[in-house]
């Protein structure tokens, strides 16, 4: 338990990863000698191991033990990464009670503005999870964005009316790691405020401006065109040219940092 556990179970599962592909176990789930993979990537194993991950749920643990703390939202997130290693659904074995298959395309060759494209058939029988990952090449240590080769995984289905599913929600230019939402039998959830498909949710004065009278009892508190020089902090609200990064602690939170938009977004002129 913990993080003094976490790096040897996931150390272990990395091994057993390679070696489900070194002994031929892909794609039937059996070994066979004919299918051993002599040398698979560090990026294919990252993958596996990303894709088969659980979602952690509960809340995160506040100072109050008897004061619920905030709920963990899904993955891929600042405070559970991507879940809990599982590797009973990353690979699929002969004999086992989870009837599913797994497809890889390992160490695939991309130039300057090429695509791949690949056409997967769902049964319908569980979710569909994709997941893209690569090595990328050292970045400058004084350039902005250090990711050097950037990707971006896109996946378009028929019954999501035209919808395009983003790795990670968005187009990244920040990782070497990319799994859009799972669509799902009901429809893709939609995920909380900020988000892609959503904005900031659905316009309501209600709950924008105070009258007297109303029965929200609530007040409103706004800093307008406060002015700020660089390296500057104010305690408060936060404006990009400058990218400014709005960081909220409170007792409650066990240490834990609230960040604006749920990372430090250098993309956005508004944070929450």
């Amino acid at each position: 338990q913990g993080t003094s556990m976490a790096c040897p179970v996931v150390a272990g599962s990395a091994a057993l990863v390679r070696q489900y592909f070194t002994n031929g176990f892909y794609p039937t789930g059996a070994a066979v000698a004919a299918n051993r993979v002599p040398a698979p990537s560090g990026a294919l194993v990252k993958a596996v191991l990303m894709t088969g991950a659980a979602p952690l749920l509960g809340n995160v643990q506040p100072d109050n033990p008897t004061a619920g703390g905030l709920p963990l939202e899904p993955p891929p997130s600042s405070r559970q990464g991507w879940g809990r290693v599982d590797l009973s659904g990353a690979l699929p074995l002969v004999g086992s009670s989870r009837a599913w298959r797994l497809q890889v395309v390992d160490q695939a060759n991309l130039t300057q503005g090429q695509q791949h494209r690949y056409c997967v058939q769902a049964t319908g029988g569980g979710p569909l999870r994709i997941t893209l990952a690569w090595h990328d090449f050292p970045g400058d240590p004084a350039a902005a964005t250090a990711l050097v080769n950037d990707l971006n995984l896109e996946v378009r289905a028929a019954g999501l009316a035209g919808l395009s599913l983003l790795g990670n929600g968005w187009v990244d230019n920040l990782n070497n790691v990319e799994s859009p939402d799972n669509p799902t039998a009901g429809g893709l959830p939609l995920e909380p405020p900020p988000s892609s498909r959503q904005g900031w949710g659905r316009v309501d004065l209600s709950g924008a401006l105070p009258l007297v009278g109303s029965s929200r009892a609530w007040r409103l508190q706004v800093v307008d065109q406060a002015n700020l020089t660089q390296g500057q902090q104010h305690r408060y609200s936060t404006a990009l040219v400058n990218d400014l990064n709005l960081e909220v602690r409170a007792a409650g939170l066990a240490g834990l940092s609230l960040l604006g938009n749920g990372w430090v977004d250098n993309l956005n002129n508004v944070e929450s």
